[in-house]
């Protein structure tokens, strides 16, 4: 399985429409994307800033690649994109081990 993690950072102030727009994105893989075998959002909350960070795990690179161009992905960098402090940090793994 590979798995892709994405931490995503904006101010408090833009953090309910961030986290908005990535339920979005959420509902349509569950909907849209079946070799997406699993999508977690996870949000920290640290003072002015917060951290939302995406585990996302699919079949293959294939499905990855497919749910990456969606455009549920695209319409989420649409809504994101002015909100952000830094851009998201992705990183790809392979699945080694789970409980």
């Amino acid at each position: 399985m590979i798995v892709q993690t994405v931490q995503i950072t904006c101010m408090t102030g833009n953090a309910e429409s961030v986290q908005r727009a990535l339920a979005d994105v959420v509902d349509d893989a569950r909907e849209h994307e079946p070799d997406t075998l699993d999508y977690m959002v996870l949000r920290c909350d640290e003072g002015e800033m917060v951290l939302f960070t995406t585990v996302e795990c699919f079949s293959d690179e294939a499905a990855m690649k497919r749910h990456n161009e969606s455009d549920a992905v695209a319409r989420f960098f649409e809504v994101a994109e002015t909100k952000l402090t830094a851009p998201p940090e992705v990183l790809v793994s392979l699945q080694v081990a789970r409980k």
